[in-house]
């Protein structure tokens, strides 16, 4: 049995570290390009950098025509009007304190209304609409036949090497009485390299006796898809799905992610084919003769939001940040109510971002920390833009970071890489299901593909083993395989490709970390004061026991928040030192993470 390995904690947490000097949003791209040892702070838009604001929105990550606004109680909307905008749609928090609020205003004037909000009274915070999008040099193709048994060997491996790996292992699965599906002999060589089907001779997902969940923010699923029903054939396995457009990706966007549409099950309202290819790998239903097998092939119920329609680049409302955040909102609200899934045992959930921005924002890293204070955590895609750049969700604190490795267990060219990858899994050439038919399937090649991968891996370790998200992370990554050559933590492969296996082994082993042995489940809280009042929208950096840069948060939120930014998933017992600048001026306070309570200190101007 392999021995647990515990990562270096500089290299294992999910942070965005940077030179001792942060760089400016501005520059964060160009600045990380170069080699896969630069390393990015969180890269906010500035809106008083013209030449910035002009370039984001010319590439269409700027929702254009709308702002978000964080407001505290003495906040009156009656400032709106003046300003030539009107609230679209809200979302309250009562444990982050304050409303963001969903604002329209005239479009090319988002920039000078976001300045004079920062300007009113009880506006906590001001900042642009995002927008997210599927990562890049993503590349799909038809298989050659739906297979009777399993797919064209010699098609998969000319298909291969022109990827750059040529090895798909052909290992039938003798568990059961017939194979999970047709194209698991061959074509999911997924399923093989990382030992998942060794793994299901022991831990066999169809004899558990409870429900295990897992989400996907994505483009949509076709519930009518034939590898998305029981085995008996009589329900689909989608515990509920629901969308930021009144249909199938030609109706209007709602515009307030607390609003979402209801999506009749079964149905298809997936226009692309991504969220249903993505959804296939996490948990298609197995050993029923029908297609695929998703890692976590029995005893799921999915659940789906539809935040990205097909026309992303025609539409500015696909992708935006209000609908994707908006959705881990509602759906972090759904399970914080234990009433809502009793018929599981499961504490975490995961949910699968397979999407990604170049441009940090604080209304993302709320959400981000009120899914954390509900044993919510997102596993995003690394992005494919093959040198070091930071996306997000991915390089947010407390995201779990996914990389794509190939059959061969070599990182692929198109794979991101940055000191805030957590683990890397199979992404070249996955077959799964789509969106065009009820028995239709797609190679695709991505990070998006390895992503779901760990979220599925996820949700069946979480069915054999209740845990919380700092135990979840610690047991993916001391459970991996140091492949390519790597001999510890590396940028492009994180702690290694994930090992199905040895996963499951160390999960419901006594070798299972105890919460907050590795990671602290609380944070350390930063309040800034100015002449001793609370002061928001100030970013602080946060630097480890060794001056390392870890990360950077903005102060705000109301109600016993105002001025504070939280910092999640740290090193406990270490002592991290907090550093702001006001009026020219730097302070700083030193905090030491405690596994019990949540670590407090102030920095006073």
């Amino acid at each position: 049995m392999k021995a647990l390995r515990f990562i270096p904690f500089a290299a294992a947490i999910f942070i965005i570290l940077s030179c001792s000097n942060p760089i400016s949003s501005s520059a964060a791209k160009s600045a990380t390009s170069g080699s896969s040892t630069a390393q990015a702070a969180y890269a906010k838009l500035d809106v008083t950098d013209s030449l910035a604001w002009a370039a984001a929105v010319t590439a269409g990550d700027v929702r254009q025509g709308t702002v978000l606004v964080k407001t505290g109680t003495s906040f009156s909307s009656a400032s709106l009007a003046a300003l030539g905008a009107t609230q679209t749609g809200s979302i309250s928090v009562s444990a982050l304190g304050g409303t963001w609020r969903h604002l329209s205003v005239a479009k090319g004037t988002e920039a000078a209304t976001i300045l004079a909000l920062r300007t009113i009274k009880g506006v906590l915070v001001a900042e642009p609409e995002m927008r997210l999008h599927l990562p890049t040099n993503e590349t799909r193709t038809k298989p050659v036949g739906l297979p009777s048994s399993v797919v064209n060997t010699s098609e998969m491996k000319a298909k291969s090497i022109a990827f750059g790996s040529s090895t798909y292992i052909s290992t039938a699965d003798g568990v059961f009485g017939t194979p999970l599906g047709p194209y698991i002999a061959s074509a999911e060589y997924n399923l093989s390299v990382t030992n998942a089907l060794t793994s299901y001779a022991t831990y066999n997902p169809s004899t558990l006796t409870t429900t295990t969940y897992a989400a996907v923010l994505d483009t949509g699923l076709n519930m009518d898809h034939l590898n998305f029903y029981t085995k008996s054939g009589t329900l689909p396995i989608v515990a509920y799905a629901k969308s930021a457009f009144t249909n199938n990706g030609n109706g209007t966007y709602t515009s307030n992610g607390s609003s979402f549409v209801s999506v009749p099950i079964p149905s298809n309202w997936d226009d692309d084919g991504h969220g249903t290819h993505v959804a296939g790998i996490l948990g298609a239903v197995g050993n029923n003769g029908v297609g695929i097998a998703g890692v976590m092939w029995s005893g799921l119920r999915l659940i789906s939001y539809k935040v990205i329609t097909d026309n992303e680049v025609g539409s500015d409302d696909s992708g935006s940040n209000w609908a994707v955040y908006g959705a881990l909102e509602d759906l972090t609200t759904w399970w914080a109510t234990a009433a809502n899934h009793k018929d599981s045992s499961q504490v975490t959930l995961p949910v699968n971002i397979s999407l990604g921005s170049y441009y940090a924002s604080e209304f993302e890293t709320e959400m981000i920390a009120y899914a954390l204070k509900n044993n919510v955590v997102i596993i995003a895609a690394m992005g494919n833009d093959g040198k070091t750049t930071a996306e997000y969700p991915a390089a947010y604190t407390g995201v779990i970071a996914v990389g794509a490795t190939n059959g061969d267990d070599v990182i692929t060219p198109f794979s991101t890489s940055g000191s805030w990858i957590a683990v890397s899994a199979p992404g070249l050439d996955i077959i799964s299901t789509y969106n065009i038919s009820t028995s239709d399937y797609e190679y695709e090649s991505g990070t998006s593909m390895a992503t779901p991968f760990v979220t599925g891996l996820s949700a069946y370790t979480l069915a054999y083993a209740p845990m919380l998200p700092d135990q979840l992370k610690t047991v993916l990554m001391s459970s991996a395989d140091l492949v390519g050559g790597e001999t510890g933590f590396s940028t492009s492969y994180g702690a290694g490709r994930v090992d199905v296996l040895q996963t499951l082994k160390t999960a419901v082993s006594s070798s299972l970390p105890a919460s907050g042995s590795v990671y602290s489940p609380y944070p350390i809280s930063i309040t800034v004061t100015v002449s001793q009042k609370p002061t928001s929208d100030i970013p602080v950096y946060l630097y480890d026991s060794n001056s390392n840069f870890v990360e950077v948060g903005y102060t705000g939120a109301d109600n016993g928040y105002l001025g504070t930014v939280s910092f999640w998933l740290l090193k406990p017992g270490e002592a991290y030192t907090a550093k702001a600048n006001y009026g020219g001026t730097e302070n700083y306070a030193q905090v030491t993470v405690s596994t019990t309570t949540t670590a407090t200190g102030i920095i006073a101007f």
